[in-house]
């Protein structure tokens, strides 16, 4: 593995740890509970779990984290495309989901549709509650130009200066 590749898992799990602890309280009310386990949203790429880059990103950064869990997988032979919601598309073990508080990491959210689809599958398993908590949002902006003008939201947001009390995106004033 490069240095360059190496300094990068560290400082986005170094960012993982940090957020986790200072929204310990925000994430244990949003799940109703402390969360039992942290899980990786499965590739669609046939990644393996074991050679995922976020999982590996997660366990440098486990001191800080619940347990590290690969709880579910893409089904043999399933595509998803983009915004599709399909829970169906995931094989899990419902005895060991049943009743856990969940922290569904996904690196990027483009459309939302995986990562939805992999919250509603553990729901779906028995999953007390999930929480999705993405690294990063990918937003092409030549769509959002192309749609609003120099009106886009996210072109907006992105001339605000960042505001720590306000997590949601685009921010709103």
């Amino acid at each position: 593995m490069g240095a360059r590749r190496r300094e990068s898992r560290c400082l986005v799990a170094a960012a993982l740890a940090h957020f986790t602890r200072v929204f310990a309280s925000e994430i244990d009310a949003t799940l109703g509970g402390t969360p039992d386990c942290v899980c990786i949203t499965p590739s669609k790429r046939g990644v393996s779990y074991e050679s995922q880059p976020l999982r590996r990103v997660a366990e440098a950064a486990r001191a800080f984290l619940p347990p590290i869990r690969g709880l579910v997988r893409l089904r043999p032979g399933q595509t998803l495309s983009r915004r599709q919601y399909n829970p169906e598309a995931f094989d899990g073990e419902s005895k060991d989901i049943r009743g856990l508080r969940i922290i569904l990491l996904e690196d990027t959210v483009v459309t939302g549709g995986t990562v939805v689809s992999v919250a509603g599958r553990l729901e779906q398993l028995g999953a007390a509650a999930v929480m999705i908590l993405p690294v990063a949002r990918r937003v092409e902006l030549n769509a959002h130009v192309h749609r609003y003008g120099d009106d886009s939201p996210y072109l907006k947001a992105l001339e605000r200066a960042w505001d720590p009390e306000s997590i949601g995106w685009p921010r709103q004033e």
